[in-house]
């Protein structure tokens, strides 16, 4: 893990993400401020944040470990910012419009906390991280690692006096998150930094709670992959109802189109009539169809490997990512068209692949 230029804003482990905004939130209590309220900060370092004055004193024992350390953390961020032309009072909102941009970029939230979850065991730091000229883009540059407390922890980084403040945060914070019922399935730490051309990288880290729908999502989609149980596929609808649902009648509709769609694809290509909303029969194609969907609602990478290919047996075994349907003269496709590994697309029908996993889930990345 190389060790950053300097320390990270005045929003160090305290924010949460919202449908792509960054909601700044107490450091001690975890609640954001009452409405028409404001956080404040630490006097001293100016980069602890709290809802009252209360969690500031029940949180100065732990805090006054670290408080001289962000303090010069912040003064050599600020100097950086204001060398880039910057005005010391707009850097805080340079940083949060900074993590708002990585929470909006698709399909990442769900690459890092899906990441995050399945080491979750191993208390880990999970950190995306990208150039400068990255951030004109649509984000395909941005780069994710899982850094387990076995390596974030190590002694020779927590003598680094360049990341020892990351470690006391994310000490304290897994420390926190294991009083509370749950540990470790309901939160994670993340991090984000940026690496400029003349002032090295700063990183900002903070906490996810775990999105049930996110997590939830992913184990059904590895049920309906591993065999063909109606419950799983079950599942797999009710997963779209209450996804779509969180949207209000906006999401109705959008459930209902899905609905269709899905109906329609088993009536034409798999002989299967049903009711919207209405679980067929779980076969292998169907149900590797309705987990590329849930992948695809995700924005997430759907990995396959082809086979039972008759007149194209030389693809048999090779590897891709399912990149949409192919639609002949824009009409409904039986076929999905597939990227294999060397660049090559080809169409191929559900029968003829199945879904593999190629070790961590990855976003799908924008043009």
């Amino acid at each position: 893990m190389a060790s950053p230029s300097h320390q990270s804003d005045g929003e160090v482990d305290q924010a949460d993400v919202k449908g792509g905004r960054v909601l700044t939130i107490c450091r001690f209590c975890k609640k954001p401020p009452a409405p028409g309220s404001k956080l404040r900060y630490c006097g001293q370092c100016k980069v602890a944040a709290y809802c009252k004055q209360q969690c500031a004193k029940d949180d100065w024992a732990p805090h006054k470990l670290i408080c001289d350390m962000e303090r010069r953390g912040l003064e050599v961020e600020q100097d950086a910012f204001q060398a880039q032309g910057g005005r010391k009072k707009d850097m805080r909102q340079f940083n949060r419009d900074r993590k708002e941009w990585f929470a909006s970029v698709p399909g990442l939230s769900c690459e890092m906390m899906l990441a995050a979850w399945n080491h979750r065991s191993e208390s880990p730091c999970v950190h995306a991280f990208c150039e400068e000229s990255d951030l004109i883009g649509s984000g395909s540059g941005i780069r994710v690692v899982v850094i387990p407390r076995s390596q974030w922890d190590a002694p020779d980084n927590v003598n680094d006096n360049s990341y020892r403040a990351h470690h006391e945060e994310l000490r304290r914070n897994f420390s926190e998150a294991a009083k509370r019922p749950g540990f470790p399935d309901n939160t994670c730490q993340v991090a984000i930094s940026v690496a400029t051309p003349s002032n090295g990288t700063a990183m900002h880290t903070y906490s996810y709670t775990f999105n049930s729908r996110i997590v939830r999502g992913a184990a059904i989609i590895e049920a309906l992959t591993a065999s063909t149980r109606q419950q799983d596929l079950a599942d797999a609808f009710d997963w779209f109802q209450s996804n779509f649902s969180m949207t209000g009648q906006v999401g109705q509709d959008q459930a209902e189109n899905q609905f269709r769609y899905m109906e329609l694809r088993f009536r034409s290509f798999h002989g299967i009539t049903t009711t919207l909303g209405e679980v067929p029969v779980p076969t292998r194609a169907i149900n590797v169809e309705v987990a590329y969907m849930m992948m695809r609602s995700l924005n997430l990478d759907f990995d396959v490997k082809l086979g039972g290919l008759v007149g194209a047996a030389h693809l048999n075994g090779r590897v891709g990512v399912i990149r949409g349907e192919a639609r002949p003269a824009g009409k409904l496709g039986e076929r999905w068209e597939t990227l294999l590994d060397d660049g090559t697309l080809v169409s191929v029908k559900a029968a003829n692949f199945v879904h593999i996993r190629k070790g961590e889930y990855r976003r799908v990345l924008q043009p």
